[in-house]
């Protein structure tokens, strides 16, 4: 029996992280949404990632959004309508349409493909005069992909959200299920990419959360350099949908964070004692 040697070994087991994340996704549209079509070549292979946007008022803040494995068109939509009420032009990038095209793309190239996608982005707005502060959000699985862009575009985005985010690849796989991956080296590198990002960063993360308890992520967070970063803890039943149990908390978390970024306070709350 021939042993596989590192690099393929580790090639199988990102494949089967891949295959397992997305097996079964569908491509999610927005509906009457613009496309921002984004090309690039990675491993020979010619890939195309559009980016679904809709566009707010130009010097309010821009979210370039990365979904989660779970996210759904159903919780996408509600999350965006939320944020077209404030005027906020959102970027949505289905990553996951580069496996069903390629289902044997490295996860490193699936990274230099959506950092390619926010690149694209960036230069719609100077295109356009668009103003507002450019914030990267990912989810899950989709904040991996945020911190990785994010930190190769640093100088060009005001801050970065990870929702749901995870330290330890191996340590997600685990809890999901699926440590059967002998994973020689995490393709993700999270912490490693966080300090790298002098950036704010806020951090949202349910208490709940079946899979990266708060101490687990902790880690991630201390390697934040922004002094900045905030670290908000959402009383969420789960960590499938933060914004839908607790929408209003959420909403004011996260446009509270990316406001300060633009020099804009939360008003302070007024607490009236009474006199007996």
């Amino acid at each position: 029996m021939v042993s596989l040697d590192h690099s393929t070994q580790q090639k199988a087991a990102e494949d089967g992280l891949i295959s397992f994340l997305f097996q079964g996704q569908k491509d999610i549209v927005m509906p009457d949404w613009k496309a921002l079509p984004c090309k690039s070549e990675a491993q020979g292979t010619c890939l195309e990632l559009p980016v679904f946007y809709w566009e707010g008022s130009p010097n309010e803040p821009h979210l370039f959004y990365l979904p989660s494995e779970y996210d759904t068109l159903d919780s996408l939509f509600s999350l965006f309508e939320a944020l077209k009420l404030l005027d906020f032009s959102i970027f949505y990038c289905d990553y996951s349409a580069l496996w069903r095209k390629a289902p044997h793309l490295s996860i490193e190239a699936m990274c230099e493909a959506i950092t390619h996608a926010l690149q694209s982005v960036s230069a719609h707005m100077e295109q356009g005069s668009r103003n507002g502060p450019l914030t990267v959000m990912g989810r899950s699985i989709g904040s991996a992909f945020a911190i990785h862009s994010a930190a190769c575009m640093c100088k060009r985005t005001a801050c970065l959200v990870v929702e749901s985010g995870f330290a330890n690849t191996a340590d997600l796989l685990q809890k999901m299920g699926k440590n059967t991956l002998e994973l020689s080296e995490d393709p993700f590198s999270n912490r490693a990419k966080m300090r790298t990002y002098t950036k704010p960063v806020l951090f949202l993360h349910s208490s709940r959360d079946e899979y990266t308890t708060l101490t687990q992520v902790e880690w991630l967070v201390m390697e934040s350099r922004s002094k900045a970063t905030q670290f908000q803890v959402v009383p969420s039943p789960s960590r499938n949908n933060l914004f839908g149990s607790t929408s209003e908390f959420y909403l004011q978390a996260l446009k509270d964070f990316i406001y300060l970024r633009m020099g804009r306070r939360p008003k302070l709350k007024r607490h009236l004692n009474k006199m007996n």
